[in-house]
């Protein structure tokens, strides 16, 4: 009996004394009466300014593809492109406005190079500078497209013999007279021709030689029907 009181006694005491060993070490590390403290938050991630290439669809675990962006051609980057304003894209230098036909004097002497010497009924001559057509391109071209003559130049039409062949004035824009002459320089017919008029100009007379001048060319300066030319061909 004696023996197991003592046993008790024991068991008592060490439990005492393990309690107590606890309750100590409870008393060195208190818990804080406040929240826990937040975790920092992460940094968030950032795109270069100067990335401009679009993410495309990657596999796990390899590392993302990019597609290109495409440059413009017409300026680098950080410039802007090169423009011309609406202002000066529509300045222009004015147009010249076509020539018009200037009356000069006659020559007072004889013409260099081809040319033709009138003789009037009054004994007055008047000289014409020429430009002679002989061939069937320069005949069939004659003054078409031109828009002025100088006053005291005409243009010659030479044939191989006498003939009736009719002028016109297609694609003309000069007003002109005519005059047929025959194969011994007598004016026989003048008539007045009309810009882009298609009327036909037929003498009455076969001639060999027709003289083409500005309109009115004829009566400023006294030449009629009967009249003499010589003509200065140059050896035609």
């Amino acid at each position: 009996m004696a023996a197991r009181q003592a046993l008790v006694t024991a068991i008592v005491a060490i439990m005492t004394l393990a309690l107590t060993t606890l309750t100590a070490a409870a008393a060195c590390s208190p818990t804080p009466s406040g929240p826990s403290p937040a975790a920092p938050a992460a940094a968030p991630t950032q795109i270069p300014l100067t990335t401009t290439a679009a993410t495309a669809p990657n596999s796990p675990g390899a590392p993302p593809a990019t597609a290109a962006t495409p440059v413009s051609p017409i300026a680098s980057p950080g410039s802007a492109p090169t423009r011309v304003s609406a202002m000066a894209a529509s300045t222009t230098a004015p147009t010249s406005a076509p020539p018009t036909a200037v009356p000069t004097p006659a020559p007072t002497g004889v013409p260099t190079g081809p040319h033709a010497v009138i003789t009037t009924a009054g004994g007055r001559q008047v000289y014409l500078r020429l430009e002679v057509a002989d061939t069937a391109e320069t005949m069939t071209r004659g003054l078409m497209g031109r828009r002025s003559m100088p006053e005291d130049s005409g243009m010659i039409f030479v044939f191989a013999g006498d003939q009736r062949t009719p002028f016109w004035m297609k694609d003309t824009l000069i007003p002109l007279s005519i005059a047929f002459i025959s194969s011994d320089g007598r004016i026989l017919e003048m008539q007045e021709m009309q810009p882009l008029s298609e009327d036909l100009h037929q003498p009455s007379f076969p001639y060999r030689y027709a003289l083409e001048v500005n309109q009115g060319f004829f009566d400023r300066n006294g030449v009629s029907v009967g009249d003499r030319v010589e003509l200065q061909l140059g050896g035609l």
